[in-house]
């Protein structure tokens, strides 16, 4: 399996299925925020576990995602304010893959997928309801958890996709050479990303902000702008050096500096 040195190993993920919903705001153990001091023997958080950080820090607001029962965050959706005039075709949720019909997939994995194809459906419905809502930022969040979610578990299955051809192919079971195609997982990081820019370029003063220049960051560094990303991370380590999102941060851009072979600046992030 080809390896990415940023993507964080989804460990995890399939646990959040069987509890039926995939980014809730329910109440959970809050977490003591402590200055992280990042170095090179750090164990890096998995996708599960940042997303579920993110949540933690949220607004307070309590987002039963299910075609039952959803509740918007509690604030005045009034519309009092002139609010720019987004596209939001832009990030509507591209063709799920056929993985219901795969038989390898099992039984958890499967389930997995259609919770989260679920829960991506109901939370763009309510963006574009709510799309001039001044808790529209909170809808956007939200949205970009769950593709970035989605993402992850999207390039995990075409991964092992693409391992278990290509021991065919070295077997000399099939002919043909294996090409490992995740452009379906990018489409979803894709969408994240243009979510957290919309959120940015509206809430520049929302204390939410960190998480999205950190998540940001680690799309740009999956859809392979590695610059692109890296100023992202530079500017939440700078802006703000006390969030909880500030250690990945660092471990991240140390990894990148040691890429392109700029050993104080990775040597700086990794302490």
């Amino acid at each position: 399996m080809s390896k990415h040195w940023n993507r964080p190993y989804l460990s995890g993920v399939l646990c959040l299925a069987l509890v039926g919903t995939c980014l809730t705001g329910e109440a959970r153990t809050k977490k003591t925020s402590a200055k992280s001091s990042s170095s090179s023997s750090s164990k890096k958080k998995t996708v599960g576990e940042l997303l579920s950080q993110a949540n933690d820090v949220s607004r307070g607001s309590s987002m039963q995602l299910s075609k039952s029962s959803i509740s918007i965050p509690n604030s005045n959706l009034g519309f009092k304010r002139e609010v720019p005039n987004y596209d939001l075709a832009a990030v509507k949720p591209p063709p799920s893959s056929a993985i219901m019909q795969r038989p390898d997939s099992t039984k958890e994995q499967r389930e997995y997928e259609k919770v989260l194809d679920q829960q991506i459906r109901e939370m763009y419905k309510l963006t574009q309801k709510f799309k001039s809502s001044p808790n529209r930022g909170e809808l956007w969040l939200r949205l970009a958890e769950v593709y970035v979610e989605k993402a992850g578990v999207v390039d995990a299955r075409r991964q092992d996709e693409y391992d278990a051809n290509l021991r065919a192919f070295q077997s000399g079971q099939t002919k043909a050479k294996p090409k490992l195609d995740i452009s379906e997982a990018r489409d979803y990081n894709k969408r994240a990303v243009q979510l957290y820019e919309w959120f940015q370029r509206d809430f520049p003063r929302d204390p939410k902000l960190a998480q999205a220049l950190f998540f940001l960051g680690y799309n740009y560094f999956e859809l392979g702008e590695v610059k692109k990303g890296a100023q992202y991370y530079s500017q939440l380590t700078k802006e703000f050096p006390n969030s909880q999102f500030v250690g990945e941060a660092h471990f991240a851009l140390g990894e990148y500096y040691f890429e392109n072979e700029k050993w104080a600046d990775a040597y700086k992030d990794y302490s």
